[in-house]
């Protein structure tokens, strides 16, 4: 029994320095990954703020030409149809009641149809009761 703890005792320690040499080097490893990893994320910081600054740069440079193209066309679409509905205007009213009529139309049919469906319905509960 004594001899197999003092075999085991000497492959530890034979195996000893290589799992410290190992462990600094897993330790050295982690290290350098650390390193690249932190200066990779701070290149791609400083890639995108200069990136955000060339984009406001540029924008104060044509932010007016932008905004007064957006704003003529804006007025010509305004324009445009203010000049097309001119020869209707005359028209509208009319064009307005014919557009009355046709919904008081709508509504005296879906009435005339809701009075027709409840006739029935009363014709055929008496129907029922004289046939039985």
């Amino acid at each position: 029994r004594w001899l197999a703890a003092i075999i085991i005792a000497r492959l530890n320690l034979n195996i000893r320095p290589i799992l410290i040499a190992s462990h600094t080097l897993r330790e050295h490893s982690a290290r350098v990954i650390q390193r690249v990893w932190k200066q990779f994320r701070e290149q791609a910081y400083a890639r995108r703020a200069f990136g955000i600054a060339l984009i406001k740069k540029w924008w104060r440079v044509h932010e007016d030409i932008i905004r007064i193209n957006m704003y003529n066309r804006a007025a010509n679409k305004i324009k445009t149809f203010i000049l097309d509905t001119k020869d209707v205007i005359p028209v509208m009213p009319a064009i307005y009641k014919y557009k009355r009529c046709v919904v008081a139309l709508q509504r005296q049919i879906r009435s005339a149809i809701e009075r027709n469906s409840v006739t029935r319905k009363k014709l055929l509960t008496q129907y029922d009761k004289v046939e039985k």
